[in-house]
């Protein structure tokens, strides 16, 4: 796999902010989070379905898992507009 060089400029520019023992801990935390996350899954799905709260989503084209994701909110929303954008 090739790295084009502005991601890889970036990954050097960004990576020495990054790596410090604090938010290593704190990566490490967010990622262990996650499945406490997953558990709250239902919860939010009944709260979209019954209070339909004004949500402004975003995605991108290249988001692999967004359509499938996107078809769900939108079913519980209730509305939803297409995207103005396919940049």
């Amino acid at each position: 796999m090739t790295i084009a060089p502005e991601r890889a400029d970036r990954a050097k520019l960004s990576w020495p902010l990054m790596d410090t023992a604090a938010r290593r801990a704190l990566s490490v935390g967010l990622m262990e989070g996650l499945s406490a996350n997953l558990d709250w899954f239902p919860r939010y799905q009944v709260y979209l379905r019954d209070e339909r709260p004004p949500a402004l989503i975003v995605w991108g084209p290249r988001d692999g898992y967004m359509p499938e994701a996107a078809a769900l909110i939108r079913e519980f929303l209730g509305r939803m507009h297409p995207p103005l954008s396919r940049t």
